[in-house]
This record gives C-alpha cells, sequence and structure tokens, in this order.
C-alpha cells in the first residue's frame, strides 16, 4: 500500500477523534445525559453514570481499529519528509560552522552528513575534504575535521519539527488522532 489513506483508515480515525472529543467534553465539560434521541425514538436512561463507561470502551475499540488500519501502511511518508528538511537545515549550520572556521572554503555547500560522526554524548566531529580558494593557484583540497556540539542542531530539529507539523497533511492524518487519544487518556487516567 501506498501513502493515500483508504475509506477504512479514514472512517476509523473519524470515529476516535469524534469519540476522544465527545469523551473528553464529557469529563471535561461534566456534561451528564439523561435522554437520547436514536433513530427517531427518544431513549430515557435510568442511570446515566455508566454513560462515560460505555464511551470509553468506544474510545478504546476506535483506538485499536485505527491502530489496526494505520500499522496496514507501512511507510507514511512521515520520516522521510522530516529527513528531509532536517538534511536541508543541518547542512546550512554546518556550512556556516565550516565558513566561520575556514573563510576560504569555497564548496561548502557540498558535505555529506554521512560524514558526520558522534564523538561524545554532547559532540559531533565532521571529517570531509573540501577545496580553498587560492589567489595564486587553482583551488586547493584539503581535509578538514571540525568538532561542535550537538545543541547547535537543535534548532534546525525544532524547525524541521514545526514544518512537519504544519505543512505535512500526513501528520494530522496518521499522528495527529494519536496525540489527541494520548491527551484523553492522560487527563482521564493521569492527570
Amino acid at each position: 500500500m501506498g501513502t493515500e489513506m483508504t475509506d477504512g483508515i479514514i472512517r476509523q480515525r473519524r470515529n476516535l477523534l469524534v469519540c476522544s472529543i465527545i469523551y473528553f467534553g464529557f469529563i471535561f465539560l461534566g456534561i451528564e445525559i439523561m435522554s437520547f434521541t436514536l433513530f427517531g425514538a427518544k431513549i430515557e436512561l435510568a442511570n446515566s453514570n455508566n454513560v462515560s463507561e460505555v464511551i470509553l470502551f468506544f474510545w478504546i475499540y476506535f483506538l485499536w481499529r485505527f491502530y489496526q488500519y494505520s500499522t496496514q501502511i507501512k511507510n507514511k511518508g512521515i520520516a522521510s519528509a522530516f529527513n528531509a528538511s532536517y538534511s536541508k537545515l543541518t547542512k546550512l549550520v554546518i556550512g556556516k560552522l565550516i565558513k566561520r572556521k575556514y573563510p576560504d572554503v569555497s564548496n561548502e555547500d557540498t558535505i555529506s552528513l554521512s560524514s558526520l560522526e558522534s564523538s561524545s554524548v554532547l559532540t559531533y566531529t565532521l571529517k570531509c575534504s573540501l577545496l580553498f580558494a587560492s589567489e595564486r593557484h587553482s583551488p586547493e583540497e584539503r581535509n578538514i575535521e571540525i568538532e561542535f556540539f550537538r545543541i547547535r542542531l537543535l534548532g534546525s530539529w525544532l524547525r524541521s519539527s514545526l514544518s512537519l507539523i504544519i505543512h505535512e497533511p500526513r501528520f494530522s492524518d496518521y499522528i495527529l488522532p494519536y496525540i489527541v487519544a494520548a491527551l484523553v487518556f492522560m487527563y482521564s487516567f493521569v492527570l
């Protein structure tokens, strides 16, 4: 299967989101249901205390069904969208670090992130070969090594994450229902 959502997953996502919102509203707002109309027939509840347990049962069921349907789609495209954005932003940050340390480098934009190595828990080391401009000769190729703190790439990670959340419909299609369900779970059981 591709990244297209099937009718089944759309239906299960809708059911999970609606049930999550109803359950959250029921718990958060303290709604009490005394009667409701089903197919034109008015139904009066003798004991409205068990309504939250019934809604909880359907919430768990729809969460399980959405999980089943969403796991059938192996490549949702979310990781590749994040990695493309993160790679682009990381190359810009590393290019600036190289330009700051070696101002006469002429091809800092051609670095490969595969040459980025973890040197410790807090630092990365970049070992690569770059061209250095020379006034008298043609560009000279030299090997360089730069060590920098991982925190320098935090901005790239945050911007990539935010871009994914705002611009990728696949995020709201596949991840947002789990976030809404987790919020409902935390509010009703943990808090």
